[in-house]
């Protein structure tokens, strides 16, 4: 049954789904999510998203944004580049809860780089020496 379950997960029909962060593993489906999507839909673009607001006048006003794919030797570039990755990464949600929590009056304007910078290492650090890393 465990190896069902691998066979499934790891499938290109799994690994071409939309399912959240990362990448897919299984190389037919990375390599179909490189490829320039041409959904007529979208008018060749990556993305579109269309509203309709209301002005002051009461006046309907539309909005389009339209993303739009990066030039085809950047995707190229990147593409190689994760094709070469071979190790993978764990997430860790105390390490991300740190950087969220130390960097977070940077962000809002409060403090300097450096003084972030310094204060998120040390964070890290007393971090690693709890988990004996």
């Amino acid at each position: 049954m465990a190896r069902a379950f691998l066979r499934t997960a790891l499938s290109e029909e799994v690994q071409s789904a939309g399912v959240g962060g990362g990448i897919p593993i299984n190389s037919a489906a990375f390599e179909a999510s490189v490829q320039t999507d041409e959904d007529p839909a979208r008018g060749g673009y990556y993305s579109t998203y269309g509203t309709t607001l209301v002005d002051r006048e009461g006046a309907d006003v539309p909005i389009f944004l339209h993303i739009s794919y990066p030039p085809e030797e950047y995707r190229r570039a990147w593409a190689r580049r994760i094709r070469s990755l071979d190790q993978p990464v764990f997430q860790e949600g105390a390490v991300q809860s740190i950087l969220e929590n130390e960097t977070a009056d940077f962000f809002a304007g409060g403090e300097t780089l450096e003084d972030a910078v310094e204060r998120l290492a040390k964070k890290l650090e007393l971090y690693r020496a709890e988990q004996g890393n």
